[in-house]
């Protein structure tokens, strides 16, 4: 299993672009499906992905923005609205379809069987009915950006709680996944396709700020507020979708997810002006969810960042007292023995998280854990990879299961005013004993060094607390600072079967 991917051919291969006449004074179109009523159990989110995907394409001044939701998006309902767009797009135009949903493989009569993106009518579009689309759409000029927020079988990387988390996939009609192979969408030269997962593995709705989302529809509405801009032409390509959507939506999932974009080219396919998010507005994160199980939640304490919450299904992390373990509703068990001493070191490293995932958003690190998504036993290597950042200036720290810090990089304060050489990093360690769970390298280029952060992070890790480190982490990154955060979690000990397989 491959982790954050699909960036790394993209990535090698950006190239500036002019913007020319034709992308300038171009047309895009937008039809945008969300469906969360479905008779065998609904889904939270997908009508709110719909919604904040066309928002943001009439924001972003699309000439045409249909949206369907539930019962109203039924098969006659799509392809009319798709037939529509199509008709009023010219050549070099653009039309944005997303699909956020339940999806499900079909066995039917004929040979009809494959993935399917399921409808509001008790029927649904099939993945190949999508590709013959889009071969229509690229015979007229009109470029295509498919985004399909549902998975179609399979689970996770990890064990999870299965019980708290809905997946984006029907358990009705399962046929045998598609044989890997030469897939249609390579085939294709103006268009793109995003699926939330590749054949056989899950899409897991999220909880991202206050409301339930699909991770891939999130994203993807970032990428149009400017957040894959990437090699500052001003322009929305394949090739920046390609490296931003897998690495937003694996920071948000603790690599469980991995976002699949086809097809990959060597020359990026531009599709629309895009601008540029910088990092200047505030990052706004709420506290940090916290659901004690199996104990009192007073036992907790007081910390300012961290909400206690009642019900398992809303928080991020689980905490049960009698059996001291910390459970990422997503990510699994990230850390074992931890009692109510340990617990204060534990949230002060989830707390940072919550920040440092949103406000990665903005501007992803280039990351790769070559060695995959699933725990690592004692004695296996794993394998990290970094490219190099925009700006110069490198940060490396260890987060540990239990809320230690371990800085790496820079080694020294003389080293701290060195520019990082902008090579690609390649890394290779072996799994020492220890306390089992999750372990996060974090990666941050910034353009001036981080002097405050690193001396708050030496005196962390002799001390032994954390106490602090969001508020370090903030006061080194304000919303104006450029930098780019990766964050890479490496999860370790026994594997298992995903749970709800």
């Amino acid at each position: 299993m491959m982790f954050f991917r699909s960036f790394a051919f993209a990535a090698a291969l950006f190239g500036a672009l002019a913007l020319t006449g034709a992308v300038a004074h171009a047309a895009t179109y937008g039809l945008a499906v969300g469906i969360d009523e479905y008779p065998d159990g609904d889904l939270a989110g997908a009508v709110a992905d719909a919604e904040a995907i066309a928002d943001a394409l009439q924001n972003a001044g699309a000439a045409q923005v249909e949206l369907l939701t539930n019962h109203e998006a039924d098969s006659q309902a799509v392809e009319a609205a798709w037939q529509k767009l199509l008709a009023e797009a010219r050549y070099g135009d653009t039309i944005v379809f997303t699909f956020a949903g339940k999806g499900d493989l079909y066995a039917g009569e004929l040979g009809e069987s494959g993935p399917r993106f399921r409808l509001g009518d008790l029927d649904a579009l099939p993945r190949q009915v999508v590709l013959d689309w889009a071969r229509t759409a690229e015979e007229k000029g009109v470029k295509l950006i498919f985004v399909g927020d549902a998975s179609f079988s399979g689970g996770l990387e990890r064990t999870y709680p299965a019980d708290l988390v809905q997946l984006r996939q029907s358990g009705e009609g399962q046929a045998e996944p598609p044989a890997p192979g030469s897939r249609p969408e390579n085939n294709f030269s103006r268009a793109v396709f995003a699926y939330g997962a590749p054949d056989g593995k899950g899409v897991p709705e999220l909880r991202i700020g206050d409301a339930p989302r699909g991770g891939l529809s999130w994203a993807f509405v970032q990428a149009l507020t400017g957040a894959a801009e990437e090699d500052s032409d001003g322009l929305l390509s394949d090739h920046e979708l390609s490296v931003y959507l897998p690495l937003a939506v694996g920071a948000m999932t603790e690599g469980q997810q991995e976002v699949q974009v086809l097809p990959r080219r060597s020359s990026p396919v531009t599709f629309f002006p895009a601008p540029q998010s910088g990092n200047k507005s505030e990052v706004a994160v709420p506290k940090l969810r916290l659901a004690v199980v199996d104990g009192e939640a007073a036992v907790v304490g007081d910390f300012p960042d961290v909400e206690i919450v009642d019900d398992p299904a809303d928080a991020e992390l689980i905490w049960s007292v009698a059996d001291e373990t910390l459970t990422h509703r997503i990510g699994g068990v990230v850390a074992s023995g931890i009692d109510s001493e340990k617990l204060g070191n534990a949230l002060e490293k989830w707390s940072a998280l919550n920040w440092l995932v949103a406000r990665s958003a903005h501007a992803p690190v280039p990351i790769d854990l070559v060695s995959g998504a699933g725990r690592l036993p004692e004695g296996e290597r794993a394998q990290i990879e970094i490219l190099p950042g925009r700006s110069p200036m490198l940060t490396l720290f260890d987060l540990g299961p239990a809320g230690d810090i371990q800085p790496i990089l820079p080694e020294n304060a003389e080293a701290a005013q060195k520019p990082e050489t902008r090579r690609h990093i390649h890394q290779m360690f072996q799994v020492a004993p220890g306390p089992d769970g999750a372990q996060h390298r974090i990666v941050i280029f910034s353009d001036k060094p981080l002097t405050g952060l690193h001396a708050a992070l030496k005196e962390m890790a002799e001390s032994g607390s954390s106490d602090g480190l969001l508020a370090a982490l903030q006061e080194a990154l304000p919303p104006d600072a450029k930098a780019q955060i990766g964050i890479l979690p490496i999860y370790t000990g026994p594997s298992g079967a995903p749970a709800g397989e």
